[in-house]
């Protein structure tokens, strides 16, 4: 291969892993900061049909809980500024009317009105960014489930009891940690703006190195 070929392939490899570069830290920092962008059309996560009132329906989708009185025809929004960022179960409880419980990957909201006014409620320690919460259980006359990738409680006495635990192996403990510092959780919140820190300099980087080639190419093409 001639010089002339290897630096002409050199250069357009060196663009596009740039280019693709560039698409992987935007899209990266964009995912770290979910509040830049508004709520938009969103479809619901999770509805329920209220086993008391005939034709009553609830559905959460992130940071929004809406209530229905015609079976899903029309929709109005309920005042509930706790709602979680990624619903994950909602639940009204069989044996009590109007208690309804909203769970999502790091949240629990519980309300005792149908779903009007609702208050947080504390989830075991366990539960967190590094095993989110997966699903919620009200067994008619028994205590709330609460289950994750490697555990399950039960609400009892005010209180969440242990009910199994399956260690996480360790390929799992190995992609939590990979996770965690892809995403910057894995230690103060400095960690998190140095990441985006890190991010801003390689973005100037490649943006800038981009800037130059083409204006070093077009001197090049000059009589």
């Amino acid at each position: 291969m001639r010089n002339g070929h290897a630096r002409t392939l050199h250069r357009v490899a060196g663009v596009l892993g740039a280019l693709g570069l560039l698409v992987l830290t935007v899209t990266g920092v964009a995912l770290l900061h979910p509040e830049w962008f508004d709520r938009g059309a969103k479809p619901a996560s999770v509805v329920v049909a209220d086993p008391f009132v005939p034709g009553r329906l609830l559905r959460a989708s992130p940071f929004l809980v809406e209530e229905s009185s015609d079976d899903g025809a029309s929709w109005r929004d309920l005042p509930c500024g706790l709602a979680p960022a990624t619903p994950v179960a909602l639940r009204c409880d069989p044996a009590d009317s109007g208690v309804v419980w909203l769970l999502g990957t790091t949240e629990l909201l519980c309300a005792d009105d149908g779903g009007i006014v609702w208050a947080p409620r504390g989830l075991p320690a366990a539960v967190g960014f590094d095993e989110p919460a997966r699903d919620l259980a009200l067994p008619p006359g028994g205590a709330p489930l609460l289950t994750t990738d490697h555990h399950a409680w039960r609400w009892i006495d005010d209180a969440w009891r242990e009910q199994w635990h399956a260690p996480p192996s360790r390929s799992d403990s190995w992609r939590r940690w990979i996770r965690r510092l892809h995403t910057g959780h894995w230690g103060s919140p400095l960690i998190a703006r140095l990441h985006d820190g890190a991010a801003v300099i390689l973005l100037v980087v490649l943006v800038s190195g981009l800037v130059l080639l083409r204006r070093r190419n077009g001197n090049g093409r000059r009589p």
